[in-house]
């Protein structure tokens, strides 16, 4: 294993360790207005959704290097104002998307710079961008500053509650309930990895949940493998396209504040993918391990390295609060892994509602490994394994104002990297390699995404010019380099 301790390792090695470590990871398309009406538009791909009742989103925003670490115009407009609006991105808009992430100044309107078109949001001032089939029009609740060993600050995680969802028919599909959802083949949306990496074209697999007993609705005890019918895989791909592939004038509106939690919950987790999914490892103050999957989970920060965790409510538990966050409560610590495709039917059978005395790493077969600064053990069997300690907990409620989840901010005090995954980024720094990590990312339902296609995008500078020389987004040619690229490697070429 490759181990770092982010508190004496070399400035500059954390950024490209945490963004290559902890993926996929969604991207927020977040749109805000300032109080003097200069709309602004950049992607987040240090973002989840952290709760569905009520639906909260947790969003990192790391100060500018190239302001001399003030506040960007996302942050800044968010705080005079109080809203915002987080779109989804699909591929046949990346390009596009990736052209907003220039350091720009603060009077330039990115979403007419790039090229998108505006559409008046419903409960905020904040336009929404038409050629994005998932809007959501949000409303901040609270901002927690993060700073440096120093005392400087250097990041801030808006919290933010979901107050209306705009779904385009094009993308829209109903659970087995009768709910509205997202269908993520016609959604197509996008993931980040390190570097310049954006994911595309995840290959689906459906694993059910296992029953409090172990048990699956099939008969079968314990983790199996695909063969076994414990999981039907669904395997699809879209390539790019620009413009979508369907008409976005047409809309589903919901309103949460009118709408059964029940309804709300289907939405969310088809409607933010993919998520990465968070192995989280606790131990009660009686020495109880617990192991669970979270896919309301992020890292939010590098600086420190920063990750939240959203922790619902058990439902079978009458509302009570999961052993995670009970354990957390008490020894303020918790050991975080990234799960990759091997052991992704063994980690599934950690999410059944175990009673608290069950240790799920014994009942799924793992193997333990001792930390270094906390507690609770490590997963052998993961190649990204992060120690962490407790910053804060930001509890939530209802709109009957009863207590519904908490949303865990952690700092990572160590990080566990194995040898097999590790690679180098261009500066030398320790980075994971997403071919040979293979994690997995969390969908609607209970499906799961597997990292296939990856595409690079280099950032635009501040005038909006590439360093090949090309300034905006050439769709033409971005949409036929990117079928090259997909084509190089998945091996068609």
């Amino acid at each position: 294993m490759h181990t770092v301790d982010p508190a004496t390792c070399q400035k500059g090695s954390l950024y490209p360790l945490v963004i290559s470590a902890i993926t996929p990871r969604p991207v927020g398309f977040v749109s805000t207005k300032s109080a003097a009406g200069v709309v602004n538009l950049s992607p987040y791909s240090y973002f989840n959704v952290m709760a569905h009742n009520p639906p909260t989103l947790a969003l990192g925003i790391c100060r500018s290097p190239g302001r001399g670490g003030g506040k960007k115009d996302t942050l800044a407009n968010i705080e005079e104002t109080k809203e915002l609006v987080v779109h989804i991105i699909s591929e046949w808009c990346l390009e596009a998307a990736n052209h907003t992430c220039g350091d720009f100044p603060p009077a330039v309107d990115e979403l007419t710079l790039a090229g998108f078109t505006p559409v008046p949001s419903v409960k905020v001032a904040p336009p929404r961008v038409k050629e994005c089939a998932v809007q959501m029009e949000c409303k901040l609740k609270h901002v927690y500053d993060l700073h440096d060993s120093e005392g400087v600050p250097t990041s801030s995680i808006v919290i933010a509650e979901i107050v209306l969802f705009h779904i385009a028919e094009g993308v829209a599909g109903l659970s087995p309930g009768g709910h509205l959802v997202v269908d993520p083949f016609k959604m197509a949306s996008i993931s980040r990895y390190g570097g310049n990496t954006y994911g595309v074209a995840p290959d689906f697999l459906d694993i059910p949940r296992p029953n409090p007993d172990g048990s699956y609705k099939g008969g079968i005890f314990a983790p199996q493998s695909n063969e076994s019918g414990c999981a039907a895989p669904r395997v699809g791909a879209r390539n790019h396209t620009n413009p979508p592939p369907f008409k976005t004038d047409k809309m589903h509106t919901l309103d949460p504040a009118g709408s059964d939690s029940a309804a709300v919950y289907p939405l969310v987790i088809s409607a933010v993918a993919p998520r990465p999914i968070g192995f989280v490892c606790t131990q009660s103050t009686a020495g109880v391990v617990n192991l669970a999957p979270y896919s309301f989970f992020n890292v939010m920060s590098h600086n420190p390295p920063t990750l939240t965790l959203g922790i619902g409510r058990s439902i079978p538990r009458g509302g009570d609060k999961k052993d995670t966050l009970t354990n957390i409560e008490e020894t303020k610590e918790l050991v975080v892994h990234i799960i990759s495709e091997w052991c992704l039917e063994a980690a599934n059978h950690t999410c059944g509602d175990f009673p608290p005395s069950v240790n799920e790493l014994e009942v799924s077969g793992f193997t333990t490994m001792p930390s270094v600064k906390v507690g609770p053990p490590r997963v052998k069997e993961c190649a990204v394994q992060m120690e962490c300690k407790l910053l804060h907990i930001h509890n939530l409620r209802d709109r009957h104002g009863a207590p519904s989840g908490a949303i865990v901010i952690a700092e990572i005090v160590m990080f566990h990297v194995a040898d097999g995954v590790a690679g180098l980024s261009p500066g030398g720094h320790l980075v994971v390699d997403p071919f040979k990590m293979a994690p997995v990312s969390r969908f609607g339902g209970h499906t799961y995404g597997l990292s296939r296609v990856f595409v690079d995008l280099p950032r635009p500078n501040a005038q909006g010019v590439y360093k090949d020389g090309h300034a905006g987004p050439d769709v033409d040619v971005s949409a036929h380099e990117m079928e090259k690229d997909i084509k190089k490697h998945a091996g068609c070429e």
